[in-house]
C-alpha cells in the first residue's frame, strides 16, 4: 500500500538485505559453520526475520487502518485479521520460493531435504507473528505509544536473531 513497485517490491527488500549483508560478510572475511553456503543462510534467516516482522506489523496495524469496513455487519476482527494473514504468507512463500530458485540457478542450489517442513515452519512463525500483532493491536488500545517501542524492538531483535551471530558462537 502507497508504494508503487508493488509486490516487486516485496521481492527486491530481502534481496537487497541478503545482497548488503553477504557483503559485510564477504568483506570481513565471515565464514559460515555448517555445511550451509552464506547465501542461504542468509537468505532463510532474512525472509524468515521479514515475514515475521512483516506480520506482526501489518496485523497490529490491520485493525486501525480498516476501522471503515466495520460498518459492515459482515467483516469482523477476525476477517480483517485472517485476510491479511494469507496475504502476507502467500507473498512470502512466493518471494522465498522464487529467491530460493535463483540461488540455484546462480549454482548455490539450497538443500531441501523436506519441502513441507519449511512451509509448516514458515505458516508457524507467521501465526506468531499474527498472535503477536493482535496482542500488539489490543494493546496499542490502553498503550498508544507502544507501536513506538513495537518498532525499536523489532529492530532490535533482526540485529540478535542469529542472521549475525550464529548459535556456537
Amino acid at each position: 500500500a502507497g508504494n508503487h513497485l508493488g509486490y516487486l517490491w516485496a521481492i527486491l527488500q530481502p534481496t537487497l538485505y541478503v545482497a548488503v549483508l553477504y557483503a559485510i560478510f564477504a568483506v570481513k572475511g565471515r565464514h559460515v559453520p555448517s555445511v550451509m553456503s552464506l547465501l542461504c543462510l542468509l537468505l532463510t534467516g532474512v525472509v524468515s526475520f521479514q515475514m515475521f516482522s512483516r506480520v506482526e506489523r501489518l496485523t497490529s496495524g490491520a485493525i486501525r487502518g480498516n476501522r471503515v469496513l466495520f460498518y459492515f455487519r459482515q467483516i469482523t476482527f477476525l476477517s480483517i485479521i485472517t485476510a491479511r494473514f494469507v496475504l502476507e504468507f502467500l507473498t512470502n512463500v512466493v518471494v522465498f520460493s522464487l529467491l530460493s530458485s535463483i540461488l540455484w540457478l546462480i549454482g548455490t542450489p539450497p538443500h531441501i531435504s523436506d519441502p513441507m517442513l519449511i512451509l509448516w515452519a514458515l505458516f508457524l512463525l507467521s501465526i506468531l507473528g499474527a498472535e503477536l500483532g493482535i496482542l500488539i493491536s489490543i494493546a496499542s488500545i490502553f498503550f498508544p505509544s507502544l507501536d513506538n517501542l513495537n518498532q525499536v524492538i523489532r529492530r532490535t531483535l533482526f540485529f540478535v536473531s542469529g542472521v549475525y551471530f550464529y548459535a556456537n558462537e
